[in-house]
C-alpha cells in the first residue's frame, strides 16, 4: 500500500475498494487479496481503520513474497494490478459508492469532545485548509527530490482574504498541517491553528477530514475529506490533470503569467505551451512562465463553493455557455494530448468567474 503519502495512503486505497465493488481490475478466480503497509506510515489512524476492511499484513513477511512473484509470476496473476489510473477516479465510483469507512458514533464524540478546545459542537460549520509546502516532504523524504512538486506550493497569506470571508459567513476555519509550522499571523479567533495546537493527533486528522463542510485542498491531506465524500475546492492540480470526477468539488488553478506579453494565459495557451501536464520550474522557465498566487481569485472561488453547497448559487445562461464552452474544449484538449484516459465523465465544475480569463 502506498503509506507512505497521505494522499495515495487515502485515494489510491479507498479507489481500489471502489473498483473491486463493480469488478474491475479483479481476476474471475476466486480470490483473496493481501496488503501490506510500506516502511513509513503517514497516520496510523488511517491505517487502523483500514485493517478493518483489507487483509493487512507484516511488511517483513510481503515484501519477500512480492520479490518472489516478481521473479516467477511473468503474467503477474497473483499480483493486485494497480488502480485503472492511480488516484484518478476515471470511472467515476466515488459518487456511486458511500465511503468504505467510517467513524463510529463513539469515535464522533470523541472528536467534538477535544473540539470543544475550540467552542465548535456538531452544530458548528468548519472549514479544513492545508496550505501546502515542501517540509513535509523534506523532513520524511530528506534524500528524495520533490522539486517537481513546487507548482503546488501556496503561501500562507494568500488564504488570508478567504479566511476573512468564511468568518463573515459563520464558518470556522481549521489550518491543517503538521505541528511546528510556522504559527498564523491572523488576527481572528474564528480561524484556528489547529497544526499547532496541542489536540493535533492522527486521529483528528481523520476525524476533521471527515466532518468538516468541505475543504481547501493544495496538498495530499485532501484526499481524506475526499474518501469520506465531503465536498473539496482543489486549487493544486496542473490544468490538464484537474481532479474532475465528484459533482460537488469546485477547481481552480492559479494564474499563468507570461512575463514576455505580461498578462495571464488562457485555456489554448496553456496547453499549446505544453502547460497543461507538466508544470515543473524548468518548463515554465522554458515557456517564459510564472505560476502566480491569486488570493482574490481564491476568495471569490470560496464564496462560489460555499453558495453551491447553501443552495444559493444561481448562474446565468452567459456563465454556463462559458461553462459548457470550457468543458467541451477541455475535452477536444485532452484528445489531442491523448490524455482523455486521466478523466472519467466531467463532474466537478470550474470557478465560474475565473473562466472569464480562461475562456
Amino acid at each position: 500500500m502506498m503509506s507512505e503519502r497521505i494522499g495515495h495512503f487515502a485515494t489510491n486505497t479507498e479507489l481500489y475498494l471502489c473498483e473491486k465493488k463493480f469488478q474491475i481490475n479483479c481476476p474471475k478466480k476466486k480470490h483473496i487479496d493481501i496488503f501490506c503497509f510500506g516502511k513509513i506510515v503517514s497516520n496510523k489512524y488511517l491505517a487502523n481503520l483500514w485493517k478493518k476492511k483489507i487483509y493487512i499484513f507484516s511488511y517483513f513477511f510481503i515484501v519477500p513474497i512480492i520479490k518472489c512473484l516478481n521473479l516467477i509470476d511473468k503474467n503477474k496473476i497473483h499480483q493486485i494490478p494497480h488502480n485503472t489510473m492511480s488516484d484518478k477516479d476515471v470511472h467515476n465510483l466515488f459518487d456511486n459508492t458511500e465511503a468504505f469507512i467510517k467513524l463510529s458514533k463513539e469515535e464522533i464524540e470523541k472528536g467534538y469532545q477535544k473540539l470543544k478546545n475550540f467552542n465548535i459542537s456538531p452544530n458548528s460549520k468548519f472549514v479544513s485548509v492545508v496550505v501546502r509546502d515542501d517540509d513535509y516532504l523534506k523532513l520524511v523524504f530528506p534524500d528524495r527530490d520533490y522539486s517537481n512538486h513546487n507548482y503546488r506550493d501556496f503561501k500562507i497569506e494568500t488564504f488570508f482574504p478567504c479566511f476573512e470571508e468564511l468568518t463573515k459567513r459563520g464558518y470556522l476555519v481549521l489550518r491543517m498541517g503538521m505541528a511546528g509550522i510556522a504559527p498564523i499571523n491572523l488576527n481572528n479567533k474564528m480561524v484556528i491553528d489547529y497544526a499547532n495546537s496541542e489536540i493535533r493527533s492522527d486521529f483528528m486528522d481523520i476525524f476533521i477530514g471527515s466532518q468538516c463542510k468541505f475543504h481547501l485542498r493544495t496538498a495530499g491531506y485532501g484526499a481524506v475529506p475526499t474518501i469520506f465524500r465531503r465536498p473539496v475546492l482543489n486549487l493544486n492540480e496542473p490544468l490538464g490533470e484537474l481532479d474532475t470526477f465528484c459533482k460537488k468539488d469546485l477547481l481552480l488553478i492559479k494564474d499563468h503569467y507570461c512575463l514576455k506579453s505580461h498578462r495571464i494565459l488562457n485555456l489554448d495557451e496553456i496547453f499549446s505551451k505544453d502547460l497543461a501536464f507538466d508544470v515543473s520550474q524548468q518548463k515554465l522557465e522554458k515557456a517564459d512562465v510564472e505560476l502566480r498566487e491569486n488570493s482574490e481569485d481564491i476568495r471569490k472561488a470560496t464564496i462560489e463553493m460555499v453558495n453551491r453547497l447553501e443552495g444559493n448559487f444561481e448562474i446565468n445562461n452567459q456563465d454556463k455557455k462559458k461553462q459548457d464552452l470550457f468543458w467541451n474544449k477541455y475535452d477536444d484538449k485532452l484528445k489531442y494530448f491523448n490524455k482523455r484516459n486521466l478523466h472519467g465523465a466531467f463532474k466537478s465544475k470550474f470557478s465560474t468567474d475565473y473562466l472569464k480569463k480562461l475562456i
